[in-house]
Formats: structure tokens, C-alpha cells, sequence
């Protein structure tokens, strides 16, 4: 199963055990999600971020390493390395 699928299937199962407050008008007024219901949430938004991202980069990344202005991973790592934690 792709990654995708899982979080698809995770989800789905999250908002089936979704519960609703409802106000004293009787009309919902709230959600509830169990802990493990907001993480497959979170998980699902965060792919569609990563997704975002990357069909918007596209045709950079097409352009290829030095034409997208890539960074060169040495120089990353050691920047990485030299900041304070």
C-alpha cells in the first residue's frame, strides 16, 4: 500500500470516529477527535503540503541542479553543523 493510500485510509478511519458537540439550540458546534484521529489528520494535511510543494517546484527541478540553483549538500551539512541547536 502507498504511502498516500495509507494516509488516505488513516484518515477516513479518523473522521468515522469524529463526534460532534452540539450547542443547547441543538445545532452542531464542535468537533471531537480522539488523539490518534488528529494525527492521521495532521499526517494527511502535512502530505498535502509536501505535494504543494513539489508540483510547484516542478520545473525547477526539471531544469536540473545547477539551473534550479540547487545547493550543494556539503555546503548544507556544514552550515547545518555550525548553527547552535
Amino acid at each position: 500500500m502507498t504511502r498516500q493510500a495509507q494516509l488516505g485510509k488513516g484518515l477516513l478511519e479518523a473522521l468515522e470516529s469524529v463526534q460532534f458537540v452540539v450547542g443547547r439550540d441543538g445545532r452542531p458546534s464542535g468537533v471531537f477527535l480522539d488523539a490518534a484521529g488528529w494525527e492521521a489528520l495532521l499526517d494527511w494535511v502535512e502530505d498535502l503540503e509536501d505535494r504543494a510543494l513539489v508540483h510547484g517546484m516542478s520545473s525547477r527541478l526539471r531544469a536540473g541542479p545547477c539551473k534550479s540553483g540547487a545547493l550543494r549538500w556539503e555546503e548544507v551539512a556544514e552550515a547545518w553543523r555550525d548553527e547552535p541547536a
